[in-house]
């Protein structure tokens, strides 16, 4: 987990990827709008926080039932996910 203080610049670098960099996400318009909200006197962000390996909860009940119901996928793949930590807000 990281935590770095909050800018827009600290909030793109954190978003990039291979396929993506920084300065072309921070020119959309969606990242734009959200760093108007965050950056607004309501919400006044301070800090970003990174999971780099989330695994949403939904993600992992979903995919337990699609496991359970194509039984021919290999069993050990079904109990790797099924030891899968995963984190609640």
């Amino acid at each position: 987990m990281k935590v770095l203080q909050y800018s827009n610049n600290s909030l793109a670098s954190a978003l990039e990827n291979q396929y993506t960099s920084a300065e072309v996400i921070s020119s959309k318009n969606h990242f734009i709008y959200l760093t108007n909200y965050l950056s607004s006197s309501d919400m006044a962000t301070k800090t970003i926080v990174i999971e780099e390996d989330y695994i949403s909860k939904d993600f992992k009940t979903e995919l337990k039932q699609h496991l359970i119901l194509n039984q021919n996928i290999h069993k050990s793949l079904f109990q790797h996910i099924a030891n899968t930590k995963y984190y609640q807000f």
